[in-house]
């Protein structure tokens, strides 16, 4: 959580010189990578958009459809539970931990109909991520939704917070560094 809050103010600080730090970015890279340089910025600027659409974005549309969900029928510290859908979604670790004994509580508490009808709303909410998350990360990258997936879910076991970013950077750029390297060796054989 201390590296979360604390990427979270580093970023803070980023955001308002980061057009400046791109363009920075960039002509550094020009003189390392001069053909391809613009486009591995502007990949690892798209990626990042992507996990954090697809990552931060879907976590708190779960979180706020499970907290109308329990609010709806009155379940006790719905707020908390709704947070906690919302951390355990950002840290990849999904929101079945919180909502399935709550689907079950309701079962042993509450009566027939209304435990029938919170388990058929909540289920959707609680898959929503697993359809959702792959079509916003993929969307716009030309680098392959099974590579990205591999980036995140690896960058967050390894780094934390900071890898669910520099996980899918690291290997959408290899990935594509892969594609140049393996059509510039076809191109000097043919």
């Amino acid at each position: 959580l201390l590296k979360f809050v604390l990427a979270a103010i580093i970023s803070g600080f980023l955001l308002i010189p980061g057009p400046v730090l791109v363009h920075s970015f960039k002509n550094v890279l020009r003189h390392v990578a001069a053909v391809r340089a613009e486009a591995f910025v502007d990949l690892a600027g798209a990626t990042i958009r992507n996990v954090s659409r697809g990552v931060i974005g879907i976590a708190v549309l779960q979180a706020l459809l499970s907290g109308v969900g329990l609010l709806f029928i009155g379940i006790p510290a719905a707020g908390f539970f709704s947070f906690l859908v919302l951390l355990l979604g950002i840290v990849q670790v999904g929101p079945s931990i919180v909502l399935i004994p709550v689907i079950v509580w309701t079962w042993f508490t509450m009566d027939t109909l209304t435990a029938a009808l919170f388990t058929a709303y909540m289920i959707p909410v609680n898959l929503i991520d697993n359809i959702l998350r792959p079509l916003v990360l993929a969307k716009g990258l030309s680098t392959p939704m099974p590579v990205i997936l591999v980036g995140v879910i690896g960058g967050t076991l390894v780094h934390g917070m900071i890898g669910l970013f520099i996980g899918p950077i690291v290997l959408s750029i290899v990935w594509q560094l892969l594609i140049v390297w393996t059509r510039d060796q076809r191109e000097y054989l043919i």
